[in-house]
């Protein structure tokens, strides 16, 4: 018996789509998802969302143990991480702007 899968309708800043397991903290349940059905691996799911929505990824918290937390945790930048000083814009001119969001 699988795991059911949903994926968000409504797309991250980055406009990628995330697939979640049910049950996930990050699903508010108001309809806003799309049942993807029941499968034994995240990939399976994963495709499955890719079939909606060309931009698909994973839900980082959920999805953490059944796809190896170590490759994900790779692709989370750490937020307490410091930036090293060569990263920095030292020219304060005009586009020269630094943002980081962090999600």
């Amino acid at each position: 018996m699988g795991i059911k899968y949903l994926i968000k309708c409504r797309p991250r800043a980055g406009g990628s789509h995330t697939v979640h397991r049910e049950g996930c903290p990050f699903l508010a349940g108001n309809g806003n998802e799309k049942y993807l059905g029941c499968f034994e691996y995240p990939g399976k799911a994963l495709e499955e969302g890719r079939k909606y929505y060309e931009r698909a990824d994973f839900c980082v918290f959920c999805m953490k143990e059944k796809c190896g937390g170590e490759n994900l945790k790779n692709t989370v930048p750490d937020p307490l991480k410091q930036v090293p000083a060569s990263a920095c814009i030292t020219d304060s001119g005009p586009g020269n702007i630094l943002i980081c969001c962090i999600n």
